[in-house]
């Protein structure tokens, strides 16, 4: 199942993606609401505001979270696969440990490597990919924003979205390296 999802989810684009959640969950079943941040009947400040606009963001959100985290899901299921064959989950399995103990204390800390150096790159992603998810879904936000303000030729706040973006890559980045080291304190630097 884990397979098909990856393989389906990763040929699809984010808009396409979008697009057929919108279709089955908020036109189909009727779940969720396909376009806006609110319903605008609604008082501000109220509870019932509050509600709607939680229930609006559930389908931009998961939509978001399912494609960013497909290449995880991927990396992660590929890397526990090559280590549960490797020299040394072998000898700890002669040895007589536990599978638990086998999985968090030499699969699951060795697969998370290639994955704790790609969560920058994902973090980002999840900023970035809003641009696609808050246009699509008609949801304001930055996304939203960034579009507008390049066909409006509003370039002072183009210009600051990009320099934003720029500057979520640096710490994103840093902060995986930051988890990198923690992970792995073989690379902490001495």
């Amino acid at each position: 199942m884990i397979m098909i999802y990856t393989f389906i989810a990763l040929s699809m684009p984010t808009v396409v993606f979008a697009v057929v959640n919108i279709l089955f969950f908020g036109f189909n079943l009727d779940w969720f609401p396909t376009q806006g941040s609110v319903d605008v009947t609604l008082a501000t400040g109220s509870f019932a505001y509050i509600i709607s606009r939680v229930h609006h963001l559930i389908l931009p959100a998961v939509t978001l979270a399912l494609i960013s985290t497909v290449a995880i899901i991927y990396y992660l299921r590929s890397e526990i696969i090559d280590y549960e064959t490797s020299d040394f989950v072998l000898t700890a399995r002669s040895k007589g440990a536990t599978e638990n103990k086998i999985y968090t204390n030499h699969i699951l800390r060795n697969a998370f490597l290639p994955i704790a150096s790609t969560i920058g790159f994902v973090i980002t992603g999840l900023f970035t990919g809003s641009v696609f998810i808050e246009t699509t879904f008609g949801y304001p936000g930055m996304g939203e924003l960034f579009i507008s303000s390049i066909v409006s030729r509003d370039f002072p706040v183009a210009n600051t979205l990009v320099m934003f973006y720029a500057v979520l890559t640096v710490v994103a980045i840093a902060l995986s390296d930051i988890i990198i080291s923690i992970i792995d304190p073989r690379i902490r630097i001495k």
